[in-house]
């Protein structure tokens, strides 16, 4: 229909004069009031209307569903382009279904509003006649889903109201409609073998590209007589992305983005079998992020949160895209690559990785150094399945972070035989309280100025029923990873205090300390249950002193602090231990009640780092706080401190850490005389004692 004629306005008396002799029913709809604004003599009829007065008093809208309501309003934007439409649907006159084939077309009104006239082409016939029938074309007006009919070549011979109302202007054929071109040419193949095809795909629409569901099948058009495909679609959009999104959760982690452990059992299986045919091997590389827990403890978990991500991140830049990333699970990752082939290509591009990812990171207002620990293995030299190649890079990032965090290892089979003793060693590590195995030993502090025993630092031994005594450094990150930790923390300070309360008979200016855990400082109610182990023991708390590492005070915790000041004011020292290996920072004893700096071992030895002793042990003197220098061996270390004004020492050049009943005779040894105790190559070597039961 032209422009011309739809600008076309027709008077009352024109449409009297020349249409309402006419035998067909024709009406104007106006869109505006819902009404029919005019019908001839035969539309009058049709409607069951006495006259135009009573057919103009109905509201059609209120008969409408909300579907033909939209339907009606797709005609608005078919007329605006010049169109008219053919369409057979059922009208209720009286509440009388009638189903009739109508010609809709745009008119103006002398108002100038358009208004959409109506035209029955045909006769028209009582719904009683083929009651099937029409159900079939009002459900075929009313359905969302689109309907359309093309030829064998695509071309466009008619969609229902839905499908119109969807497609773009001017697209009337199937292959213009369909986004991607091997799409549409997989449908042709799939009709040509099948007569029939179902396929989900984006398609062009008014609304932009969207995800459609169609079903086609091959047909014969009625008018024509020839071969047809009739297509069915809905749009599934949402139902898309809602599947899309699931699909990605289930295989991506939501925080990072990077795909999760699904993901890479999922994908490695295919790529493995690809490289072994081709010859080629591949590397495993997994990476923990080292003290991650304690990021979360002190900074909160939100700035632990942005660790991972920009971890994340800085793993996207370092790698090649064609590199599989992975986050497993907490602050574990694996980067799984196939570029360095031989084993000086492997040792390069490891430096590189290691390097790389220990930077620190900007968080805000934290600079977070936060270094990394990883375990490499070799596809297929330590295994073609992806879960043994898993566990043995975790065995080997596991050594790396046992030996020196911050540093990788590359997997070998000693250290599978190393894994399954720790391993060993925690399970048994689970009833070790209950056997009665773990027993503290006490290394004595000595005064630098008098040589005399200032007290001791309590240290936790496990003198295994095989093995003997175990190393501190084998079992204490067991029990910090199993969290096994706090429990024995507490036998720790129970005992340490009960043997405490004995010695102050001997000499009440006795210090002892005692390691405490952060898992230990960031228990809630931690400053009240471990001052309750105090009281109970019945010593007294000026003489003992609680000893944390530098990684506690990060993030300055409420908690801590609250706890802290509760120690103080019951009278119990607070030490920093290792000083210098970690956020070293002098500002922790104005922050905190901090009543002793424990220097590391490493400043000790190395005359390197001299000058940054000498200037530890001079700030820690202005601000009146007890410097305790750790791993003294020689008398010419021993001598320098002393003359830098450091308080106490404590190593083996006096002793190493020794049973309590040894140490008691080291008490009772200092009370005995004025003069400096003799150090550890003076004395007279003595049997070791049994330790000796605390009632």
């Amino acid at each position: 229909m032209g422009s011309k004629k739809v600008r076309t306005r027709l008077s009352y008396v024109d449409k009297q004069s020349i249409l309402t002799e006419i035998a067909t029913p024709i009406w104007v709809f106006d869109w505006e009031n819902g009404r029919i604004d005019w019908a001839n003599e035969a539309g009058l009829s049709l409607w069951e209307a006495d006259d135009l007065g009573e057919l103009r008093s109905r509201n059609l809208f209120s008969d409408q569903s909300a579907r033909a309501r939209m339907r009606i309003e797709q005609y608005r934007t078919d007329f605006l382009a010049n169109r008219s439409i053919t369409e057979q649907f059922t009208i209720y006159p009286k509440g009388v279904p009638k189903s009739i084939t109508c010609r809709f077309s745009g008119i103006f009104l002398s108002d100038d509003r358009l208004a959409m006239l109506n035209q029955v082409v045909g006769a028209w016939q009582q719904t009683d006649d083929s009651p099937d029938n029409l159900r079939s074309i009002n459900a075929l007006f009313h359905t969302s889903t689109q309907v359309a009919l093309y030829d064998r070549d695509g071309v466009l011979l008619y969609d229902n109201p839905a499908a119109r109302g969807a497609r773009p202007e001017g697209e009337h054929s199937l292959a213009a409609r369909i986004v991607h071109q091997k799409d549409y040419a997989r449908l042709q193949e799939l009709l040509k073998a099948n007569r029939e095809a179902q396929a989900v795909m984006e398609v062009h629409t008014r609304l932009g590209i969207r995800w459609y569901e169609f079903d086609l099948r091959y047909t014969l058009d009625p008018v024509s007589g020839r071969e047809a495909m009739l297509m069915s679609a809905s749009d599934v959009t949402e139902r898309k992305k809602a599947q899309d999104m699931a699909d990605f959760l289930a295989f991506h982690d939501p925080l990072t983005k990077l795909p999760n452990r699904a993901h890479l059992l999922r994908d490695t299986a295919v790529w493995f079998a690809k490289l072994l045919a081709e010859g080629r091997a591949a590397t495993l590389v997994f990476v923990d992020l080292d003290r991650f827990k304690s990021v979360n403890d002190t900074l909160g978990h939100s700035v632990g949160d942005e660790l991972l991500v920009a971890f994340a991140n800085r793993l996207r830049t370092i790698c090649d895209p064609a590199d599989h990333l992975a986050r497993l699970s907490g602050d574990e990752f694996v980067v799984l690559t196939d570029r360095p082939q031989g084993q000086a290509e492997l040792d390069d591009w490891s430096c590189q990785l290691d390097q790389a990812l220990n930077q620190p990171y900007q968080l805000g207002q934290h600079t977070v150094k936060c270094s990394v620990s990883m375990g490499f293995c070799r596809m297929p030299d330590n295994g073609t399945d992806i879960n043994l190649l898993l566990q043995r890079a975790d065995v080997a990032m596991y050594e790396a972070k046992h030996t020196r965090r911050g540093s990788f290892r590359i997997f070998s089979q000693e250290m599978s035989q190393r894994f399954s003793r720790k391993v060993m060693l925690e399970k048994q590590l689970q009833t070790v309280l209950e056997r009665d195995e773990l027993e503290l030993c006490f290394q004595p502090r000595i005064s630098l100025e008098t040589g005399r025993l200032a007290g001791a630092e309590a240290l936790l031994r496990w003198r295994h029923p095989e093995e003997g005594l175990i190393s501190p450094a084998d079992f204490i990150p067991i029990m910090e990873e199993t969290g096994l930790i706090i429990d024995v923390g507490d036998w720790v300070l129970r005992t340490a205090c009960d043997w405490l309360k004995t010695w102050q008979a001997l000499d009440p200016d006795l210090m002892v300390s005692v390691n405490i855990s952060g898992q230990q400082c960031l228990r809630p109610g931690l400053a009240n249950h471990l001052l309750s182990i105090v009281e109970q023991s019945g010593c007294h708390p000026s003489g003992l002193e609680f000893e944390i590492t530098e990684s506690v005070l990060i993030g300055d915790d409420p908690i801590i602090h609250h706890g802290f000041r509760l120690f103080k004011d019951a009278g119990i020292g607070l030490a920093i231990d290792d000083f210098g290996t970690g956020y070293s920072n002098l500002a922790y004893v104005q922050n905190y009640p901090v009543s002793c700096i424990k220097i590391d071992r490493s400043f000790v030895g190395d005359s390197s780092k001299t000058a940054i002793t000498k200037m530890i042990i001079s700030m820690c003197r202005l601000l009146n706080v007890t410097i305790v220098a750790e791993g003294v061996e020689t008398l010419a270390q021993h001598d320098w401190l002393k003359a830098q004004g450091c308080d106490q020492y404590q190593g083996f050049l006096f002793a190493p850490a020794v049973s309590s009943n040894e140490f008691e005779d080291l008490i009772m040894a200092s009370q005995a005389t004025s003069h400096p105790l003799p150090i550890a190559s003076e004395r007279k070597p003595k049997r070791t004692q049994a330790v000796r039961a605390i009632s």
